[in-house]
């Protein structure tokens, strides 16, 4: 396409619209976009690249603020959020804030707390406590599952870590007899 501009003349901003929709494409997962023969070499003559991409980034980052805006319902959000985020951390662009290195919980030594939406729209929740991994899957349904989705993975608070382990994953650790 960026060869297509420029064989018809086109400004520069032309080219530089093509490839600012490139990046979107490849990291927002637009798997429905059929033009794959893009290059991102330095040949292409793009001027200033990264500071296309670090705008395509800022607006992918936005997108739950905008999607509830726009009456997105929440579990749409939480998809679409989670692909957003798994492709920015793929390329190095998003700083994973969503696992906690270290949280104490009741005395317990929480360890690598992990929230993963899976497929069906589930959540995966993964921590390792006192050395022990656990998981526990929150259902469809369930207040917490309705609170994750609305507040979405980037944005779950350690006070909301806090509750979930409480609430789940400390009675396995109790019933198995973990210890400090």
């Amino acid at each position: 396409m960026l060869t297509v501009c420029r064989k018809l003349h086109l400004p520069e901003t032309d080219s530089q619209e093509v490839f600012r929709r490139m990046v979107f494409n490849i990291l927002a997962n637009n798997t429905d976009d059929h033009n794959k023969n893009f290059s991102f070499a330095a040949e292409c003559g793009i001027r200033r690249p990264d500071a296309i991409i670090r705008k395509v980034v800022s607006a992918l980052k936005q997108f739950r603020s905008v999607a509830v805006k726009n009456g997105v319902r929440d579990e749409w959000i939480g998809r679409i959020e989670t692909t957003i985020i798994d492709h920015l951390k793929a390329w190095g662009l998003w700083e994973d804030n969503s696992q906690t290195q270290n949280l104490t919980v009741d005395g317990h030594i929480v360890t690598r707390f992990h929230l993963k939406q899976q497929f069906k729209g589930n959540y995966l929740m993964l921590a390792t406590i006192n050395g022990k991994e656990l998981k526990y899957i929150i259902r469809k349904g369930t207040p917490e599952y309705d609170l994750l989705a609305k507040t979405g993975q980037a944005n779950i608070t350690d006070a909301i870590k806090q509750e979930l382990v409480v609430r789940f994953l400390l009675p396995k650790v109790c019933s198995k007899g973990i210890t400090l």
